[in-house]
């Protein structure tokens, strides 16, 4: 159910970035950051009911899309696919949201399984600080929710919970992989303390 949450996140956050980036030179730059997904990431995000696939259909998404939304003015509203009971709790959309963090903290916990299952000390180690890059580009670039997204992005260049100090090149070993999951755990539950009192 995880793996179908995060496909299905993907897709509607790749719609939305469609419909309100019209210009081919954004499109391109989404074809980019999930080409890098796919090479970086590991199988269970990027297999068949992952982001390959995301980026396998992306043209055809592209015409699709924009086809539904042609006679369209206002911004996209995700059209909230089937996701799992885990991640919508009864809520409408939560499904979206859930499965983008899903999603990251399935390839945090990959950046630090790849680099231990290295069999090549000449392989290049999955740096923290690149991945956490990519999060940061995707959330720009796909995340529907513009609140989430301005929030997350403010978080991040401000080096919330050490950010800048924490997620190194990865070249110091074990300890330093492990501060990127660590990271995102942090930043994930300061968002859900933020929702929690702004609901109360």
């Amino acid at each position: 159910p995880k793996t179908k949450d995060t496909h299905s996140s993907s897709q509607e956050g790749i719609n939305i970035s469609i419909v309100n980036n019209k210009r081919e030179r954004d499109f391109e730059e989404d074809r980019k950051l999930l080409r890098m997904l796919t090479e970086r990431w590991p199988q269970v995000v990027s297999g068949e009911e992952g982001l390959s696939a995301v980026l396998q259909h992306f043209d055809e998404t592209i015409a699709k899309t924009n086809q539904q939304h042609k006679h369209k003015t206002h911004s996209y509203t995700p059209s909230n696919p089937q996701y799992s009971e885990s991640c919508t709790k009864g809520t409408e959309y939560q499904g979206y949201t859930c499965g983008l963090w899903t999603l990251f903290h399935i390839v945090t916990l990959g950046v630090v399984e790849t680099n231990q299952q290295r069999d090549d000390d000449d392989k290049p180690i999955l740096s923290p600080h690149d991945a956490a890059e990519t999060i940061r580009s995707f959330v720009e670039h796909f995340f529907g929710c513009q609140v989430c997204q301005a929030h997350f992005l403010t978080m991040y260049d401000d080096c919330s919970f050490g950010r800048c100090d924490r997620l190194t090149d990865g070249k110091d070993g074990p300890s330093s992989w492990r501060e990127l999951p660590l990271w995102l755990w942090e930043t994930h539950n300061d968002v859900n303390l933020r929702l929690a009192r702004e609901s109360a």
